[in-house]
């Protein structure tokens, strides 16, 4: 179901070389080559290696709608999507191989840094079946199962898998150690209970937007109070996010303005979308760099 509805409206929209999908997929005449995901054999490549692929080459298309309602393509490169993963393994994942349950879709830019945030620090990455993707309870054996140390994901999720332990009387566990939530507000009490199922795990809080590269801000939570609203955060290596006014200009501490993005991070622009390009991603003057407006309002 969701396999075929994505390969079709690729089919549609992006007019792809190839596509893999079950055996239930049928395009018509919309893709030149189908290939059944349930055929395909192990091999061994023995050829000469393909040419790299240039850094400014687009790595993946995301749809997304935002605030709109309208589907918008956001075309990342290799490079913006790298910058992000390879901050984010450096700064909070660690040398060690860590072994991550993916929740998210892969729709959803959360489950980019899932495959390659993951692969790329030689970590394992564990996906639920279909009939356990939605089941805190299967979350908690897969956990225990592949011992699981990372978690990422939106905070009602986590807010799931914390009221499913609540509800089976576990004990505290030592399993998790690094705890990313992003994509919505994160409620002050979380940290705290965080910490009464999992002592040992560092939450830190993520935000962004899909076209600023999957996050481009981070806030570490562990000792919050839950007195105090969740701090947004500071930026990523090699990001910047601006809170800034209608004539551009930087908004002091506690004036609330149009939060911006910029830095390597950012994505190249919207898919066959020139003129929400232009309007959504502009180079600043005053600023000096690129910036994309995220629309959201911030002080």
């Amino acid at each position: 179901g969701q396999l075929q509805r994505a390969a079709l409206a690729a089919a549609i929209l992006l007019q792809p070389r190839l596509i893999i999908a079950d055996a239930g997929y049928s395009a018509g005449n919309s893709a030149p080559h189908v290939v059944d995901v349930d055929e395909l054999q192990p091999t061994t490549w023995t050829g000469p290696l393909p040419p790299p692929v240039p850094a400014n080459a687009p790595a993946y298309i995301i749809f997304t709608s935002g605030s709109t309602g309208t589907p918008k393509g956001v075309v990342m490169t290799h490079t913006a999507a790298m910058n992000t993963i390879e901050d984010v393994n450096q700064r909070l994942a660690g040398a060690t191989p860590r072994t991550v349950l993916g929740l998210s879709k892969l729709s959803f830019d959360l489950s980019v840094y899932d495959v390659f945030g993951t692969f790329a620090s030689g970590g394992r990455l564990v996906l639920p079946l279909e009939s356990e993707a939605k089941d805190p309870s299967s979350w908690i054996e897969l956990m225990r199962t592949w011992r699981v140390d990372t978690w990422n994901s939106v905070p009602a999720l986590f807010q799931m898998l914390l009221a499913e332990r609540v509800a089976a009387g576990l004990a505290p566990d030592e399993i998790l150690g690094l705890v990313l939530l992003s994509g919505d507000l994160i409620a002050r009490t979380l940290p705290a209970q965080a910490a009464s199922h999992f002592p040992r795990a560092e939450l830190v809080s993520l935000g962004g937007a899909t076209e600023g590269g999957i996050w481009s801000i981070h806030h570490r939570m562990n000792g919050h109070t839950g007195g105090e609203n969740i701090p947004y955060g500071s930026a990523l290596s090699r990001q910047g996010m601006y809170v800034l006014d209608a004539f551009m200009n930087e908004c002091p501490d506690g004036v609330r303005g149009r939060i911006h993005i910029s830095g390597e991070s950012l994505a190249s622009g919207y898919f066959n979308d020139p003129e929400t390009t232009e309007r959504k991603f502009f180079f600043s003057a005053k600023q000096g760099r690129r910036l994309y407006d995220t629309g959201d309002i911030g002080s």
